[in-house]
């Protein structure tokens, strides 16, 4: 898909070729990562981590490997078969959001997926402590969904610090 909308995008417009899609990645991450253009009103650890203590070069890896660490073993576990698939779906939609460096409010909305699978498996399991986990990750859920834009500092909101944390 990439490399056929690049060759028509070159065809359509002969100067959009692989350095000017570069540059604008550059750009992009110069704008929104560095300077700080999308922290405000965005739930992602990067932006968290900027938020709290200003950017500073390789903050955006350190999310990222903050992000995967828990994911590697909610997959692992999964791969045991000692994690249900909610379980899993709830930590791929974390980690997707963690480890983003910008991440605006409609990247959410895939956590309106884990109630449904929540509800799916209505019944329950034999384990207690899946059930356990199932609602903690159910509150989660929600809590991540509900607004918080209602304490600023600056041009950006705690919801930048409180849904990372929720997530984490």
């Amino acid at each position: 898909l990439f490399s056929r909308s690049f060759l028509w995008s070159g065809w359509i417009h002969p100067d959009y070729d692989f350095a000017h899609f570069l540059a604008g990645l550059r750009n992009y991450y110069q704008f929104y990562v560095v300077d700080g253009g999308g922290v405000a009103y965005g739930s992602s650890l990067s932006g968290a981590l900027a938020f709290l203590f200003a950017y500073r070069p390789g903050i955006d890896r350190l999310a990222l490997v903050i992000a995967m660490a828990p994911f590697i073993v909610v997959l692992f576990e999964h791969a045991r078969n000692r994690i249900d698939p909610p379980i899993l779906l709830f930590a791929t939609c974390a980690t997707y959001v963690l480890a983003s460096t910008v991440l605006a409010d409609y990247h959410l909305l895939p956590f309106l997926l884990v109630p449904i699978a929540v509800a799916w498996g209505a019944e329950g399991t034999a384990d207690p402590r899946r059930d356990y986990c199932r609602k903690i990750m159910l509150v989660a859920s929600l809590l991540v969904l509900a607004p918080k834009n209602y304490l600023f500092q600056g041009p950006a909101s705690w919801q930048v610090v409180l849904n990372p944390a929720i997530l984490l």
